[in-house]
């Protein structure tokens, strides 16, 4: 699995490496509706720091949309700790009531009268 992990991360490292050498001419951001312009920004920076916001932002989605399931796999592990530990002592009481069963059965057979 590391193998594959490298064969596919060590071909998107070089791309992203040619892609940056290729592309350090700067251009002028403007954001239209603002009056404001930032000086020039490389290329590549401009478009790696795109790639990493919108990898961001999914990442976020994905977190808010998986908290429905994360909240019921917590109640489900609470509500599976909560049998564990029932059955944990309906087991000790059954084991006491056994004990307890068996030395009367002795106590029982103790004043019977012995047999002729």
């Amino acid at each position: 699995m590391r193998r594959f992990a490298w064969i596919v991360t060590l071909p998107i490292i070089a791309i992203i490496a040619v892609f940056a050498v290729d592309n350090r001419q700067g251009v002028d951001l403007e954001l239209w509706p603002l009056p404001w312009a930032l000086p020039p920004v490389p290329l590549f920076l401009l478009v790696l720091c795109a790639i990493l916001f919108g990898f961001l932002i999914g990442v976020a989605a994905m977190w808010f949309s998986g908290a429905r399931q994360r909240r019921r796999l917590r109640e489900a592990k609470r509500d599976l700790d909560t049998a564990r530990s029932d059955l944990h002592v309906t087991r000790q009481q059954a084991a006491a009531e056994r004990r307890s069963a068996g030395s009367a059965l002795v106590v029982a057979q103790n004043r019977l009268p012995p047999a002729a």
